[in-house]
């Protein structure tokens, strides 16, 4: 086989066996990738006929004369036409104006360099808005007037201040934020953001930073009271948090992360009401919010539309690996702390509020109950001395396993039952010591008997 290009004039005179095996199958005839057809000497395609030449006809070039004639005269007409009748008007023809400086004279055809594009006279220009001079004040339905965003947030951030603390001297720090109650320097703040902490170091919205002393906490409504030695301080106004309705607007202002991002400002509503969640194993009674809330909130103001303190944010629920969690904040009616925070400023503690005398304590699992070879239930870690409890022999190290005859795994149970009872009301104990089981009888005291 071999290849040459097919020439239609080429004469196979001569060539008998080429004459013999002349084929015309089209797979005889397919040429190669370079437009060249492969035969063998024994099978060439054959040329296709040329086609007969179509018979003249008579009167043709006159024909076309008489059509080309009569095309030139309508397409004078038609052109002369605004010339003929710009002669007989007296003003001029308009001239044509020349294209914009500040556009392109053909549009851009993904060649031309941008800055062929540039030197154009337009500006962007900003409309200010004026206020009216007299704005008309909208009462609502409970005959106040609502305030705007930045009007809540503008009264709402000097009365907002950040709490730097540090643990265990100065080993562990954390950041929180606080409420400005009196213009003498009590503030209200979480008892989770200052508990345990070593030293106290307020920051308000103006940056001028006080030391600051506990005047009094609760574990139990996670609240607690501090106080600088400062006067003259803005003060929050305190709204009712039992008028507060789902889909209510709020505004939550505080430090989330520290203070490199103080008096943050987040806005929502009211996301639900009397939400039942567990913190620190306590259940508390909250408002809940869809405004964002973040670590470094806690102990911060969430204000309505009034720019009036109705919750003191406490909690945030956390996502994880599996569940992204946004929108779901807590905050401590203010309604409801009002009792606790007037006795904390007052007494430094709640009145009324029973305790065992068990400053610390440690679960013991199921399986460090099977490590250990000990049972399940609370190991005492530090007790109160000046508690009844102490004095009638419960000792560190004790494991409670049953409280007033009910068996207990955890704390949670150990609080659950005891907060069932009142000061002054006996509570008996089965503990586990030294391989034996005890019993112990004691009177509960008030918290503030114990500080």
């Amino acid at each position: 086989m071999y290849n040459e290009p097919f020439d239609n004039n080429e004469s196979d005179a001569g060539n008998s066996d080429a004459a013999q095996f002349y084929s015309t199958s089209p797979q005889d005839r397919r040429p190669n990738n370079y437009g060249w057809y492969s035969y063998d000497p024994r099978y060439r395609p054959i040329p296709p006929p040329v086609p007969p030449a179509p018979p003249k006809r008579k009167g043709g070039l006159l024909l076309g004369l008489l059509l080309g004639l009569l095309a030139g005269l309508i397409c004078a007409v038609f052109v002369l036409s605004p010339l003929l009748k710009n002669l007989g008007d007296s003003a001029p023809p308009a001239a044509t104006l020349p294209p914009s400086p500040s556009e392109p004279a053909e549009p851009y055809d993904g060649n031309t360099s941008i800055e062929e594009w540039g030197g154009g006279t337009a500006t962007l220009e900003i409309v200010p808005v004026v206020p009216a001079s007299t704005p008309t004040p909208q009462i609502d339905a409970t005959g106040r007037t609502p305030l705007t965003n930045a009007q809540i947030v503008a009264k709402g951030q000097p009365v907002t201040v950040c709490i730097l603390v540090e643990y265990r001297n100065a080993l562990a720090s954390g950041a929180g934020s606080g409420i400005v109650m009196t213009e003498d320097g009590y503030i209200i703040t979480n008892n989770h953001v200052v508990s345990g902490a070593t030293n106290i170091e307020v920051v308000l919205h103006n940056k001028e930073r006080y030391s600051a002393k506990i005047v009094g906490t609760d574990l139990l409504s996670d609240l607690a009271v501090i106080k600088i030695p400062a006067t003259g301080l803005a003060v929050a106004e305190f709204g009712d948090s039992n008028s507060l309705m789902v889909g209510d607007p709020v505004v939550v202002i505080g430090n989330p992360l520290g203070l490199e991002l103080q008096g943050t400002a987040t806005s929502g509503m009211i996301s639900a009401i009397d939400r039942d969640i567990e913190i620190e194993r306590r259940v508390m009674t909250t408002l809940q919010t869809d405004a964002s809330v973040n670590q470094g909130n806690s102990g911060g103001p969430m204000f309505n539309q009034y720019g009036q303190v109705v919750g003191i944010i406490s909690s945030k629920v956390m996502g994880n690996f599996t569940n992204s969690v946004e929108g779901l904040g807590f905050a401590i009616p203010i309604t409801s702390a009002k009792e606790v925070i007037d006795d904390l400023v007052k007494l430094g503690y709640v009145a009324g509020r029973p305790v065992i005398g068990i400053n610390s304590y440690d679960d013991i699992t199921a399986s460090l109950s099977r490590f250990y070879g000990v049972p399940q239930g609370v190991r005492v870690r530090e007790i109160h001395e000046g508690s009844d409890a102490f004095k009638q022999g419960l000792q560190v190290d004790d494991i409670i396993v049953e409280v007033n005859g009910k068996p207990i795994s955890d704390g949670d149970e150990l609080n659950a039952i005891k907060n069932e009872l009142a000061v002054g009301d006996e509570m008996t104990v089965k503990i586990y010591r030294d391989r034996n089981y005890l019993e112990i009888t004691f009177k509960l005291m008030e918290s503030g008997l114990l500080r």
